[in-house]
């Protein structure tokens, strides 16, 4: 299941409640405080329209409004062996580093 992430989005932003409402209203959309509030305390589900407002108004992608959930089988994980070495791989970026050195 996909968890919006508001409440993050707007802390990592460092945007108030009262801040979004007026970016909001600088891209011609409204937006209460109480809507804000109920939104990120999961009170009520947003329309997409209201989301892609808050997207647009934030200047991030739909997207960014939600959790990334990356499945346990395309995680990637695991050891690779090479000339002898074993490199132990927990991450992409494990991997990317690792495919640097060779």
């Amino acid at each position: 299941m996909t968890k919006l992430r508001l409440r993050e989005v707007l802390k990592e932003k460092k945007v108030s409640f009262e801040k979004l409402m007026e970016l909001m209203e600088l891209k011609g959309n409204s937006i209460t405080r109480a809507t804000i509030s109920n939104i990120v305390n999961k009170k009520n589900s947003p329309k997409l329209e209201t989301l892609e407002n808050i997207a647009d108004a934030l200047n991030i992608n739909l997207v960014d409004l939600f959790e990334q959930e990356i499945e346990e089988e395309k995680r990637p994980f695991g050891v690779i062996s090479y000339d002898g070495v074993e490199y132990v791989i927990k991450s992409e970026e494990d991997l990317k580093e690792l495919m640097k050195k060779f």
